[in-house]
């Protein structure tokens, strides 16, 4: 949009660039003959407008290479055989996420009364939320786990005495692991009613997306197209399933299998968030190579 304003830094062999006051290593890529840069990214979402926006050098993709005929635009939108998203990591190709994701929401319902007279009396939802936190499984959390480990997220602690609001994110690859993670919660919740006389605790669960592994495995040549595509220009494609959510997700669910593939970022949901400007370049590339690859291999209007 109109106040979105990249800042674009110049990547120099073993410097260090700085977003704000926070540093930030470059990685210089193993591409030549290019410029490579970042520029920051804090809303998680326009560069997909800097990859293929209306300026965009390709247009509506008018490609000799695709047996001379207008087949595509990126505004055909939903309804087509082909759709994917552009989310991860430089060179990564995700397709499956947690199974399913949920957000567990904690309401915390405690007794207030004047501070000064609350011996006996008062009980803080506060105070029991703060505890819930402290007692979840140190080597269970996001900052303590990695590649397909289950993790409880607390993102979120609002309220007062009377009443409090813990929210996490419960993510597993398995359901069994999922199951699990939601048992710790609500053993939490026994300890804690225990602990805190008088308090009420309701669990709520809400799910998120699903894994789009299996939609996506009712249709496996959207992956094995998408994998050939970006060997095709020269990268080596690395598979990987996502610790988190994605479009693709809820769009594989919606009828339309849709595989991630790399749009470059890095420091994802951060402050320090940002992408390779030649990366940014190398996704488009990729898309057009899919183009192809769709037209080649299944004839379909792509």
């Amino acid at each position: 949009g109109p106040s979105f304003g990249p800042r674009i830094a110049e990547a120099v062999a073993n410097a260090t660039a700085r977003l704000d006051t926070a540093p930030c290593s470059l990685v210089l890529s193993d591409f030549v003959d290019s410029r490579t840069g970042l520029t920051l990214d804090p809303a998680h979402g326009p560069l997909y407008l800097v990859e293929w926006g209306p300026g965009a050098p390709y247009g509506a993709l008018h490609r000799s290479d695709l047996s001379g005929q207008n087949r595509v635009t990126p505004r055909t939108g939903f309804g087509r055989p082909l759709q994917l998203a552009l989310d991860p990591l430089a060179g990564r190709l995700y397709w499956a996420t947690y199974d399913p994701g949920t957000i567990q929401s904690v309401t915390l319902t405690g007794h207030d009364v004047h501070p000064g007279y609350s011996k006996g009396v008062m009980v803080n939802a506060v105070r029991v939320a703060a505890k819930l936190v402290e007692l979840l499984p140190p080597d269970s959390l996001p900052e303590t786990t990695e590649d397909r480990q289950p993790y409880l997220h607390p993102f979120s602690l609002t309220g007062d005495v009377t009443r409090a609001e813990l929210k996490l994110l419960v993510r597993a690859f398995t359901e069994e692991e999922l199951e699990g993670r939601e048992e710790v919660l609500r053993k939490l919740q026994r300890d804690a009613e225990g602990s805190f006389p008088g308090v009420s605790i309701k669990l709520e669960i809400k799910e998120s997306y699903r894994n789009m592994i299996y939609k996506i495995a009712e249709d496996p040549k959207v992956l094995d197209y998408a994998l050939e595509a970006v060997t095709r220009q020269g990268i080596t494609p690395i598979r990987r399933a996502i610790r988190g959510g994605t479009d693709g997700a809820r769009l594989s669910y919606m009828g339309l299998p849709t595989p991630n593939i790399f749009a470059g970022g890095q420091s994802f949901h951060s402050v320090q968030e940002w992408v390779s400007l030649e990366w940014m370049a190398a996704a488009v590339e990729v898309c057009v190579q899919l183009l192809g690859v769709w037209v080649e291999k299944s004839g379909q209007d792509a």
